[in-house]
């Protein structure tokens, strides 16, 4: 029993941490949450593990030339 409270504990926690990354990353506009640059961000396809389990949220991922980082825009509809 406690090797299953163990064990969902873990998983429980690893999808916190997986949702608080992601909601780090996610703005409302095109600019970039981590180095603030608005030029030279582009469309790219969002990772299948991210579009399986957000499939109801309207984000669109982005990728930052400036610092080479993946962001998502949450978008109106």
């Amino acid at each position: 029993m406690s090797l299953l409270l163990a064990f969902t504990t873990l998983i429980g926690l690893s999808l916190l941490g997986a949702l608080l990354f992601l909601f780090r990353s996610i703005t409302r506009s095109k600019a970039c949450p981590y180095c603030r640059s608005t030029s030279g961000a582009d469309r790219i396809r969002r990772p299948t593990l991210i579009r399986a389990l957000f499939f109801f949220l309207p984000l669109k991922a982005y990728r930052c030339y400036a610092c080479l980082t993946n962001f998502y825009v949450l978008t109106a509809g």
